[in-house]
């Protein structure tokens, strides 16, 4: 039997700007080491130009968290 078990990022697509917001430690983690500087953000998710929107989820796939 397949577990799944709760994505690491929720993403949010709103045309002119992406949200991105970690959902467990490892994600914070993930975000603290490679988006993190000056972020804005807007709650807990970081915005994210949709430009970039792909090559960070691509970044987040490869080093084994997911995405939903």
């Amino acid at each position: 039997l397949l577990m799944s078990r709760k994505p690491d990022f929720q993403f949010a697509n709103h045309g002119t700007v992406c949200l991105l917001t970690p959902l467990t430690d490892r994600a914070t983690a993930w975000a603290d080491e490679h988006l993190g500087g000056e972020v804005m953000t807007f709650g807990h998710a970081i915005v994210v130009e949709p430009r970039y929107a792909g090559e960070i989820i691509r970044g987040i796939q490869l080093d084994g968290l997911t995405v939903k």
